[in-house]
């Protein structure tokens, strides 16, 4: 498989690209690195993903920086964990918000019992 250059993984993360095309190629390359092992791809997605699933993670659980941070590194280890059985046809961008979000509603849930 090609590699893309580091100046386009750079833009892509940066959201620098105007092309939405090129941007969703890059994306999805980045992806198939990381699902073939890469890490430094899967670190590139970690970085690419931060502002908006933490955004996410953190309306969820009603701003707590803290629990958010830790939530969102719950998620990628459990993407990473998981990501060599996924399978295509997919989407990545839903199946990781939908990871980040089970782990805030887990959290949620954990969260309950112990003020009961």
């Amino acid at each position: 498989m090609a590699q893309i250059a580091p100046c386009v993984i750079q833009a892509v993360i940066a959201e620098k690209i105007e092309d939405d095309d090129s941007q969703d190629r890059a994306l999805q390359e980045l992806i198939e690195r990381a699902r073939a092992g890469d890490d430094i791809a899967f670190a590139d997605l970690y970085m690419y993903y931060q502002k908006s699933l933490w955004s996410q993670l953190n309306h969820i659980i009603g701003n707590n920086r803290e629990v958010a941070n830790e939530l969102y590194q719950d998620t990628f280890l459990s993407a990473w964990q998981m990501l060599p059985r996924l399978r295509p046809p997919f989407n990545f961008t839903a199946w990781l918000r939908r990871i980040a979000a089970n782990k805030a509603i887990d959290f949620l849930r954990h969260k309950k019992r112990i003020q009961l």
